[in-house]
């Protein structure tokens, strides 16, 4: 596990819906590229508790960040272990948004 993603950058979608809709929390909006490209996405998207997601990821070898508290994973190795409709969109908003650069 890499606390705070140190050869990543970080960044955060824009929560661009009306301020009496809920919106999620900005660690959940966080995500982080590695500077080979991979995509590092908060546990909490897969529906799951970010331990079973740990302990899956620790089963299956594959690397972790740690930021302020939450744990982020990869967006590939997260799409196999967790499939369902979200990954696709998460990856077009990824792509596609505009966002900012966080600290992580």
């Amino acid at each position: 596990m890499t606390e705070g993603g140190k050869d990543a950058n970080w960044f955060e979608i824009r929560a661009e819906a009306p301020r009496k809709k809920r919106q999620p929390p900005r660690w959940q909006r966080q995500f982080a590229i590695t500077y080979d490209g991979e995509i590092f996405v908060s546990a909490a998207i897969s529906g799951r508790s970010e331990m079973e997601v740990m302990l899956c990821a620790g089963y299956d070898g594959t690397s972790c960040y740690s930021s302020n508290g939450h744990l982020y994973f990869p967006l590939d190795w997260m799409e196999r272990e967790f499939p369902h409709d979200t990954w696709g969109i998460l990856r077009d908003v990824i792509k596609n948004c505009r966002y900012e650069r966080s600290g992580g």
